[in-house]
C-alpha cells in the first residue's frame, strides 16, 4: 500500500500517467486576488440587505454554514452539490423579466476564530448541566490553561510558522460564508437615502 501511495506522488497520476510537478504543486497553493473592489454595492441597508449601485436594487445577505468537504469522498460530494442546487432551484420562484442571481462568497476570518473559545467553554458548560453538573476542575483546567492559550498561540497574527508548501503562514483561521440573493429590477423607482422598509 505504501509503495502504491509512494508511486502516486513520484510516478503521478496512473490515468494521465502524467508526473505531478513541483510547478504543479505551487499552482494549486496559489490565492486569488479578492473581488471587494469589483462588487456593485451601494450602501448597506440593515444587517441583512444591500442597496446595489443602480439604486433600485436589493439583495439579501445571509450567512451560512460552512460543510466539511476534507476527505470525502465523490459521492458525498455530489450529493452535497446536489443539495445546494435543489436548495437554490427550488427556494426562488422563476421569473424571465427579473431572474433571481445568487451568489456565494467566502473568506477566512481570523478574528471569528477566537469565537471558538467561548463555544468550547458554553458546550462544557451545557453538557455538564444537562447532567446537573457543573464542569469539574480538570475540564475548568484543561479550558484555561491548556485550549485557551492553545487557540490563542495559533490565532496570532504570525501564526505558529511559516508553510513552505502554500507560501502562507498557518495559522488558525474560521470559514465565513454569506449567501447572496437578488434580481434586478429595471422599472423599480430609485432608492437613495432608503430606510430597511422593503
Amino acid at each position: 500500500m505504501f509503495e502504491a501511495i509512494k508511486q502516486f506522488f513520484t510516478d503521478g497520476n496512473p490515468i494521465t500517467e502524467k508526473p505531478l510537478t513541483d510547478e504543479d504543486a505551487q499552482r494549486g497553493y496559489k490565492i486569488a486576488p479578492g473581488i471587494l473592489g469589483y462588487l456593485p454595492y451601494l450602501d448597506i441597508v440593515d444587517d441583512n440587505k444591500i442597496l446595489f449601485q443602480d439604486e433600485r436594487t436589493v439583495a439579501a445577505v445571509y450567512q451560512v454554514g460552512a460543510i466539511p468537504t476534507e476527505a470525502r469522498s465523490d459521492d458525498l460530494l455530489a450529493q452535497i452539490a446536489s443539495g445546494v442546487n435543489t436548495f437554490i432551484g427550488s427556494a426562488f420562484e422563476e421569473d424571465n423579466d427579473a431572474p433571481w442571481c445568487v451568489n456565494f462568497y467566502a473568506w477566512n476570518d481570523r478574528a471569528a476564530f477566537f469565537d471558538i473559545v467561548d463555544e468550547v467553554h458554553h458546550h462544557a458548560h451545557k453538557v455538564h448541566a444537562m447532567r446537573d453538573e457543573k464542569p469539574g476542575p480538570y475540564t475548568q483546567w484543561f479550558l484555561d490553561e491548556v485550549f485557551t492559550p492553545h487557540i490563542k498561540l495559533i490565532g496570532q497574527e504570525n501564526g505558529l510558522f511559516d508553510d513552505p508548501l502554500t507560501e502562507n503562514i498557518w495559522a488558525g483561521k474560521r470559514r465565513k460564508i454569506y449567501l447572496v440573493f437578488y434580481r434586478k429590477q429595471d422599472n423599480a423607482k430609485r432608492r437613495r437615502n432608503w430606510t430597511s422598509v422593503l
